[in-house]
């Protein structure tokens, strides 16, 4: 998923919010803070080794899972309308200009909200889709402030914008319990790992700590972390190798068609796609392994129980 400051997107899988026009590279960080199951006396490092032989669930031994829209929603009605040449949005726009403002009360509302979508979304977003490259939200913001006129934006103001971006973006996020619950049934058998388009880490990382998912990782590849984006292969393989198994013996599992589904199949995944819309299949594009409605599909689909047995 990508959520522009807009709150529009270019496609609707939602895999994490947006950052600069120059990819940045930052070290890959990897594993949960506790490599222990929550509620259990396993540690996931030791409960990988068996399967049961069905046809689905003993090819695998890993499973990578998007995280927006797969695993953690986007509810757009919690963000607030504005209007942006005379059509309607929901969008974190304002939010960020009540701050913008207080630091340059001489630019105007609806110059900044232009401004915003013309470079924060359309640019940025087409450079990331043509390049597989991430842009950190800093750099992101930082572009709009020099089309805006200037010329070197502080740092704090940057840090700023950005903070109140993504805090009315984590406000208008959830999770429903099934989900923790589709981890906690898959953890004790398969080594887990995220893999996620998002331009602010510690953003997507408060998220998952929030949620109490982190711990279910043995490993998590965030987009703002390693420079790329799926479908980008690096995404993917920065995951299995950090598991220590082949791409094939990993699934992938995400709502988006060309990030999850076609990344996925490229690097030698299986996947499922989460179909969350009437998205058609891309043209020359690899079809997913499974289709599933909703995630908890995956537990029958790989005969695990809802305890995890």
């Amino acid at each position: 998923m990508s959520i522009s400051p807009l709150g529009v997107r270019p496609e609707r899988s939602r895999d994490e919010t947006v950052i600069a026009l120059m990819g940045t590279r930052g070290p890959m960080t990897t594993g949960p803070v506790d490599s222990r199951i929550p509620g259990g006396d396993l540690s996931i490092d030791d409960s990988v080794a068996s399967h049961k032989d069905n046809p689905m669930g003993g090819r695998y031994q890993a499973i990578s899972f998007d995280l927006f829209d797969t695993l953690v929603d986007l509810d757009e009605d919690k963000l607030p309308l504005v209007r942006v040449d005379g059509e309607e949005r929901r969008s974190t726009g304002e939010v960020i200009y009540d701050v913008l403002r207080q630091y340059y009360p001489e630019i105007g509302l609806d110059d900044f909200l232009r401004t915003l979508f013309r470079v924060a979304y359309q640019e940025v977003d087409e450079w990331r889709r043509k390049s597989q490259r991430e842009v950190l939200a800093e750099e992101r913001f930082r572009r709009v402030l020099q089309r805006l006129g200037i010329v070197s934006p502080p740092s704090s103001v940057v840090r700023a914008l950005v903070t109140a971006h993504m805090d009315r973006m984590v406000a208008a996020m959830e999770c429903p319990p099934d989900r923790r619950r589709v981890l906690e049934a898959l953890a004790p058998r398969y080594a887990l790992a995220l893999v996620s388009n998002f331009d602010h880490p510690p953003t997507a990382r408060r998220v998952l700590d929030h949620y109490r998912l982190t711990p279910y990782f043995r490993t998590i590849v965030i987009s703002g972390e390693i420079g790329w984006r799926k479908p980008a292969p690096q995404c993917f393989l920065a995951a299995v190798e950090a598991l220590g198994v082949r791409p094939q013996a990993c699934l992938h599992v995400g709502d988006s068609l060309d990030a999850d589904v076609v990344g996925a199949k490229r690097t030698g995944l299986d996947a499922a796609w989460l179909r969350r819309t009437d998205q058609p299949l891309p043209e020359d594009s690899p079809a997913p392994d499974y289709t599933i409605e909703g995630l908890g599909e995956l537990l029958a689909l790989l005969d695990v129980g809802s305890d995890g047995q």
